[in-house]
């Protein structure tokens, strides 16, 4: 097989024939309400990585903030999603920074969710083709014709 680019994969692609003339165009998100979010995280962030190399009591300090994060999580799991979706939709919170359990779990199963649609998506169908045969020719019956006879004795 000779291929052309390094990126090969054998993945269903979903055949679509409409040719567009023009890209979407691009959608603006105001990042302006998550920006104490993205602060506070960004904090966290550079803690996190800096005890890491540094101060190991700090380090086991965060996981233990992280475990505990986990434990919530798995106590309130439906209540959670519902509310980290509706901060997500209205940009409360984003994905810039996840250094911790609380937005790095939900934004991780959004990515599940996100990659199954993909492969459910991406799955198509061989196309058929379909043959139809217009002319119905009806026969008519004699009375005394027995359908199950014909099955076990059929006529010439």
């Amino acid at each position: 097989m000779i291929i052309d680019s390094s990126l090969y994969s054998k993945k269903h692609i979903n055949k679509n024939l409409h040719l567009y003339s023009f890209f979407q165009s691009p959608q603006i998100a105001n990042l302006s309400k998550s920006l104490l979010w993205t602060k506070y995280y960004y904090k966290l962030y550079k803690l996190y990585h800096k005890a890491k190399r540094t101060n190991l009591l700090i380090f086991i300090l965060l996981i233990i903030y992280y475990a505990i994060q986990a434990l919530i999580i798995l106590s309130t799991l439906p209540l959670y999603l519902a509310i980290c979706y509706i901060l997500s939709k209205y940009n409360f919170i984003n994905d810039i920074y996840t250094p911790d359990v609380f937005s790095g779990a939900y934004f991780q199963a959004v990515d599940y969710v996100e990659e199954f649609r993909e492969y459910i998506k991406d799955i198509t169908t061989t196309p058929t083709i379909t043959f139809m045969i217009p002319y119905i020719n009806f026969i008519n019956y004699s009375k005394d014709y027995n359908w199950f006879l014909e099955l076990i004795r059929p006529q010439p």
